[in-house]
């Protein structure tokens, strides 16, 4: 998040008293209008003094839908879990300290959809702003429907001459573990699961590869797959194959439970020191050494990262150190 000098635009606010110096505040709550279970969800939240006097110690409170889990590492630097009296377990705090006249700022607060939460569920949320001197300001609420994206949703198509640049996919993505934590013991049965959106405007042209990567020697990049980045030994990883073609808004979730098995490593559990998975999308493309098999919006967000996991305790028996030979896969699956 960070401050600018741009209005917020359909902004709730408090009226202002005429010859009177106060702090006026207003704030305003966007989001997508529609998500798929097990997606992103994020809220930007912009707000403004319109007064003409400073308003100090200024918080804004915000309440996270039932049914969603609050992502700190893709949120503005700052949220605090609320612990006031009436505390809810779904709210938040984010302290701005003082707003000079005329000062604004944006704040972004990012949550995944549980993966159960039925089609046809309807979040309402708001936010609200508050200051020594300004009572609670909320925000208009703003409405998100949770049902998957299909094809007889409106699309939109662009000629080639409208001077808007070529439409193309971007794929960005989420990882969870089932069960959901993240402290296991080796050998303890736990399920990889991978949820790929196309926030792009353009569909997947063609098929793609996905590779997970366990405590990889260094930073998974396209074209690096999984069994040429081994940190931590016995080396595991997961390759999946994506033939879906995924529409602008549309996601896919991908789990451990169903693999390319002749191009992948995964006993079902965590050795002993695994601390981070990452994934990335699009993985490779063997023929474009800088990227995979689509052609991105941006290339540069395909990497998914699962980090702070602990795994203690003896590993099962029976494991390979040495990695195994795995067959060697096609440009495209």
């Amino acid at each position: 998040g960070g401050r600018s000098s741009e209005r917020a635009a359909q902004p709730a606010h408090q009226r202002a008293t005429p010859g009177v110096t106060e702090p006026i505040l207003e704030i305003v709550v966007e989001a997508q209008g529609q998500v798929a279970p097990g997606t992103i969800l994020r809220f930007t939240i912009t707000f403004r003094n319109n007064g003409n006097a400073v308003a100090t110690n200024v918080q804004i409170r915000f309440t996270a839908p039932d049914g969603t889990e609050f992502i700190d590492e893709r949120s503005s630097d700052g949220w605090q879990l609320f612990t006031g009296v009436q505390q809810s377990p779904n709210e938040y705090i984010f302290p701005i300290g003082d707003l000079e006249p005329g000062e604004s700022g944006e704040v972004t607060f990012v949550v995944q959809v549980d993966p159960a939460t039925a089609e046809g569920t309807i979040f309402n949320t708001m936010a609200v702003i508050e200051s020594a001197e300004v009572p609670a300001v909320e925000a208009e609420t703003v409405e998100t429907l949770v049902a998957m994206f299909r094809n007889y949703m409106p699309r939109v198509t662009r000629a080639a001459d409208d001077g808007l640049g070529d439409a193309r996919a971007d794929l960005v993505g989420t990882l969870r573990l089932v069960p959901n934590k993240t402290t296991f013991a080796a050998g303890e049965p736990v399920r990889i699961e991978l949820t790929i959106t196309n926030q792009g405007d353009a569909p997947t042209e063609s098929g793609f590869w996905v590779d997970l990567y366990i405590n990889p020697a260094r930073t998974p990049e396209a074209n690096l797959i999984w069994p040429e980045n081994c940190g931590l030994f016995p080396c595991h990883g997961i390759v999946w194959p994506v033939n879906t073609q995924l529409e602008p808004g549309e996601s896919i979730t991908l789990t451990s439970d169903d693999i390319a098995a002749e191009y992948s490593v995964w006993p079902g559990w965590f050795v002993n020191g695994t601390t981070d998975i990452y994934a990335y999308l699009d993985v490779y493309g063997r023929d474009d050494a800088a990227n995979g098999a689509i052609d991105e919006r941006d290339e540069t967000n395909n990497l998914v990262h699962l980090p702070g996991l602990t795994v203690t305790g003896e590993n099962p028996p029976l494991l390979q150190e040495a990695l195994p030979a795995l067959t060697e896969r096609p440009e495209l699956p």
